[in-house]
């Protein structure tokens, strides 16, 4: 209670600035002339200016005439039609600066609504405080409300925005104007702001008072760090956050910061490769690592294992040459990678030497590969096999059929290590995973012969990792059409989330 009691302090009763924000701006539209007739004179009572009046010219329902009186631009209303659902209502976040400390700014989230659906004329602008925010540096605070209460405030040990919880229909507004007012003279009028519109800044600001390199970052150019920030998109480690200068925040020095001024398309991987690259004795060119980016996507995840054993320069190398010497089995980086990455484990179960270069990366990867799949012995225990069959239900809801083909789960531990014996590709390994959830083996087949291996797919995380047939072969024309259509009739739709319904709860408790 102390904490929240230390940042209520900061705030005093709804100013007259929010109250004119919301009337003027917020709900200007919420301007109503309602009408009635009376020994065949009408008379219509503005909702805004609060009095009666008659109209010059008789006033037709849900049309738009003008109030004499305030010369508010209202909706016509007939004051006998019903008005069971006539409520106006949104979220509002204003900000003001902090009533005990100048240098301290404040935002406060207010649920605001006109109810019309009782006696028109005794209409008021209801305010409900939804949640708080007090922005200092190093230690921003948010406290919100319970649902049905204001009584009962929570903290919440993150910055984030309410937006998220008003997806039913209800606007939600934040003023920028207040936020040039509220912000003059505190350590956030160098925070960059102006160049963002995120949802109601509350969470930018949020993220400022914890990493003042925003404005560093945002002056040179890269913007996409503080936008990944905010939204949880890769920044693959890129930037030392609480880093004080310019090098250490992109942890490159003085000369690599010369260099890459130099360009200006320079995206997060390909900043993150150089800073890697930067003891390698043959290192590449910023050209280079763009190159490859550009070439292989984002395989950054794939490629650090691969980075352990040898440099940048001469790991694209390896990959550029089994491409070239297998292209059944390699069509870009990221299949070299995958396929190295299960021989690896291979190497690992058979005990082989990782210290020899020629083991680690052997002249022919798909061959030798093939070499270690038939040396590997799987075990499988009878917890695995039950665990196996269970899931086999589980992920009945991935069935699909389409064009003669049909994609299933794995049955069995032993369908699994038949399929990759009959394929000549290392699922088999994949057994254990599978079974304990960690990821998913589905077979493709044909409708027409449903029992004989035919392509065999790996889905984890909700995306298609893998697709192999015979021999490591990637999957080409229907097969690559089935596949498009798995994934956006199957994996696309399981993705979606069901929207929070707090925001409803809170007109319920209205």
């Amino acid at each position: 209670m102390s904490e929240f009691n230390e940042h209520k302090a900061h705030f005093g009763p709804i100013s007259k600035d929010v109250m004119d924000y919301v009337t003027n701006e917020v709900l200007l539209r919420s301007r109503y002339l309602f009408t009635q007739t009376s020994a065949r004179i009408q008379f219509a009572y503005c909702t805004h200016f609060n009095q009666r009046h008659k109209p010059e010219i008789p006033l037709k329902h849900n049309s738009k005439a003008v109030c004499p009186k305030c010369n508010s631009t209202c909706t016509v209303k007939k004051s006998h039609v019903g008005r069971k659902y006539m409520v106006d209502k949104a979220y509002v976040v204003y900000y003001q600066k902090s009533i005990l400390d100048p240098t301290i700014m404040t935002a406060m989230g207010l649920y605001v609504q006109r109810d019309y659906r009782g006696d028109f004329k005794k209409v008021e602008t209801l305010y409900r405080p939804s949640c708080s925010y007090v922005f200092q540096m190093g230690r921003s605070s948010m406290f919100y409300t319970g649902y049905y209460n204001q009584k009962n405030w929570y903290e919440n040990k993150n910055i984030t925005s309410e937006y998220s919880l008003y997806k039913n229909g209800t606007p939600c507004y934040y003023s920028r104007e207040s936020i040039r007012k509220a912000i003059e003279g505190t350590p956030f009028q160098y925070s960059t702001w102006d160049e963002y519109d995120e949802q109601d800044m509350t969470k930018f600001f949020g993220l400022y008072s914890k990493y003042p390199c925003i404005e560093y970052l945002t002056k040179m150019g890269y913007k996409y760090f503080v936008h990944a920030k905010l939204y949880g998109a890769k920044t693959y480690g890129a930037i030392k956050w609480s880093g004080k200068s310019v090098e250490q925040i992109l942890k490159l020095n003085k000369q690599d910061l010369r260099e890459i001024r130099q360009h200006d398309d320079i995206d997060a991987l390909t900043l993150r490769l150089y800073q890697i690259t930067r003891k390698d004795n043959n290192r590449p060119s910023l050209k280079e690592i763009k190159s490859f980016v550009k070439r292989a996507g984002d395989c950054f995840e794939e490629l650090k294992p691969m980075l352990k054993f040898q440099n940048f320069r001469r790991c694209v190398a390896y990959m550029d040459k089994q491409i070239k010497k297998n292209p059944r089995s390699f069509r870009r980086s990221t299949d070299v990678l995958t396929m190295w990455k299960d021989y690896i484990s291979d190497c690992k179960n058979l005990g082989l030497d990782l210290k020899r270069s020629n083991i680690v990366f052997p002249s022919n990867l798909h061959k030798a590969h093939q070499d270690t799949i038939k040396q590997v012995e799987i075990k499988v225990s009878i917890e695995a096999e039950r665990k196996i069959k269970e899931r086999s239900e589980i992920l009945e809801k991935l069935k699909f059929s389409y064009n003669g083909f049909i994609v299933r789960a794995a049955k069995s531990a032993k369908e699994i290590i038949d399929e990759g014996k009959a394929l000549s590709h290392c699922v088999g390994n994949y057994a254990s995973d599978h079974a304990d959830g960690k990821t998913n083996i589905l077979m493709i087949r044909k409708v027409a012969d449903p029992e004989t291996p035919f392509y065999t797919m790996e889905v984890k995380d909700g995306r298609v990792v893998q697709t192999y047939g015979y021999d490591n072969f990637l999957p080409t024309g229907d097969v690559l059409e089935l596949i498009d259509r798995f994934k956006l009739e199957k994996l696309a739709k399981a993705r979606k989330r069901t929207p929070q319904n707090r925001a409803k709860e809170t007109e319920a408790a209205v």
